[in-house]
């Protein structure tokens, strides 16, 4: 009985050297197909806060969905800044919420606005800050829509 089980020990212990062996392979595959994808001009942009949850996108596509986010951005700022908030209908813990959502919505898509702030002043961007915008435009994107669902259901600032 012992040395069937030495027996199986040593095939497991070999079948899990030859996943091990495998594991570098594998890194090599996601590094060339991360650089194929770059050299054919896709970019990876993480899903929301998840940075291991990306989605392939051409830069052309990525400067288009940044535009969109902006412009929605500024549309629910615009919103925010026009709504009458010291309205006695808008209770503390409401102003409480949207000014939290505010600042989720402002700091999430700070670098965004950052690159649009320069571009807008003919300045030249480095690659860090658009990197960061790559990284962050979901997570932006994602705060402002929760920012605009909120004033939604509390009927605020809304074009009737």
């Amino acid at each position: 009985m012992k040395a069937i089980a030495a027996h199986l020990v040593d095939k497991r212990a070999g079948s899990a050297s030859r996943v091990a062996s495998r594991i570098p392979r594998s890194r090599y595959s996601a590094v060339f197909c991360i650089a194929l994808l770059a050299i054919a001009g896709c970019i990876p942009v993480p899903r929301g806060g998840d940075v291991t949850d990306l989605r392939f996108m051409s830069s052309d596509e990525l400067r288009a969905y940044a535009e969109e986010v902006f412009r929605q951005q500024n549309r629910v700022t615009t919103r925010l800044m026009m709504a009458p908030l010291d309205s006695p209908s808008i209770g503390e813990d409401d102003r409480r919420r949207i000014e939290q959502a505010e600042t989720l919505m402002n700091n999430a898509c700070a670098s965004l606005n950052e690159i649009a702030s320069a571009r807008t002043s003919g300045e030249e961007v480095d690659r860090k800050l658009e990197n960061t915008v790559r990284k962050q435009v979901r997570t932006c994107a994602r705060e402002t829509g929760r920012l605009e669902d909120l004033l939604d259901a509390l009927d605020i600032g809304r074009e009737h």
